[in-house]
């Protein structure tokens, strides 16, 4: 269990690293890294060690709002509010405190839907830019089961949600130019496919209630 964690903080570290050496293991030139596996973990151990700095992450974000909560309280509250507001605000706290549940719980599931969907997107542009379907099949589970250490983030205080999914990304970057030899602009492109696809959506959406009302 040492060795795993030593090897998950490893690949946190130095995604450019990884990357490479996936690649030099691919052509026959096996990095000390890739022969030792230091970069080589299970799906299933990512997940379950990103899970604790989601759990840990939780937690805190829990004590943090108990506490704003009760200095809100004293300081702001002395007078009673309408009940129309204590009701809308304790509606809003409690709304808060299922979604950070709801998250740390089912972390591992929302996470091997997370690889599973950049995976898929993967092999679907990757096709469109000529790769083969084993080279393609292999290298998007590494890739997008890499990018979840970047869940580390998750215990910096306030800024932490945005340094984890942009270093997600900058790791599947690395990932794609690494392991798929992917120059930098089919790297971007891959990246904005989801952007796409839900701009897509909603500009349907939009002209069909469009239609509907015009």
């Amino acid at each position: 269990m040492t060795e795993t964690i030593k090897n998950y903080f490893l690949l946190f570290l130095h995604p450019i690293s990884s990357a490479n050496s996936y690649n030099s293991a691919r052509e026959g030139n096996n990095s000390w890294r890739y022969r030792n596996g230091f970069f080589n973990l299970e799906l299933s151990e990512v997940i379950l060690i990103s899970w604790v700095f989601v759990f840990i992450s939780g937690i805190y974000q829990l004590i943090l709002m108990s506490s704003f909560s009760e200095l809100g309280r004293s300081v702001y509250f002395d007078a009673s509010l309408p009940d129309f507001a204590e009701s809308f605000i304790t509606t809003g706290k409690q709304m808060q405190v299922f979604q950070i549940l709801f998250q740390a719980i089912f972390f591992p599931i929302s996470a091997w839907f997370y690889t599973k969907l950049w995976a898929l997107v993967i092999r679907f542009t990757g096709k469109l830019f000529g790769y083969e379907e084993i080279l393609l099949y292999k290298e998007s589970r590494e890739i997008s089961k890499n990018a979840l250490v970047s869940n580390v983030f998750c215990l910096v205080p306030i800024f932490g949600e945005v340094l984890r999914h942009f270093y997600g990304l900058l790791h599947m970057f690395f990932g794609l130019k690494g392991n798929l030899k992917m120059s930098n602009m089919q790297a971007i492109i891959v990246l904005l496919v989801p952007v796409l696809f839900v701009g897509a959506w909603l500009i349907l959406m939009f002209l069909n209630l469009f239609m509907i009302f015009a």
